[in-house]
């Protein structure tokens, strides 16, 4: 087994590196296994590759749209199209994004709370449905207040 020392000003030499590392000769056998080789190219399933290229390709336009228009339809469709891709931490950050274009809509409040709520954090998720029906009566969001505190 060859050791080699960790760089540092103690051990510099004036012998060159062939001359301090010297192999050592193993007498033990070694087994060296040939890669199986595939005679057939594995293909990827077709409907699975398709689908990451659309939905790559959806998300390029969204985000290349909110870097030319930042407003809130293109945060909140960010926003929901991280949600039906269940990514809830880009979920979350969009949700805040379009709320600040436009606070008043129940619409990010919603993903935010979905999002906290499936992340684990039910109690943010029901805090921050009762923040926003302090402020705004909606419907949707008090329906999903009572639904999350009925999971307790």
């Amino acid at each position: 087994m060859i050791v080699i020392p960790s760089l540092s000003d103690r051990n510099e030499s004036n012998t060159t590196l062939l001359e301090t590392i010297t192999p050592e000769v193993s007498l033990d056998e070694t087994l060296f296994l040939a890669p199986h080789v595939y005679k057939e190219e594995v293909k990827l399933p077709v409907v699975e590759t398709e689908e990451a290229t659309r939905s790559l390709r959806e998300e390029h336009q969204l985000l290349k749209a909110h870097n030319a228009v930042p407003n809130f339809d293109n945060a909140h469709a960010l926003a929901h199209f991280y949600f039906e891709r269940k990514a809830y931490a880009e979920v979350i950050m969009w949700a805040k994004e379009a709320s600040k274009y436009n606070s008043s809509s129940e619409k990010p409040w919603i993903l935010y709370a979905k999002a906290k709520f499936y992340l684990g954090d039910r109690t943010e998720a029901i805090r921050s449905l009762e923040l926003f029906l302090g402020y705004i009566n909606s419907k949707e969001a008090h329906e999903l207040l009572n639904f999350y505190k009925g999971q307790e």
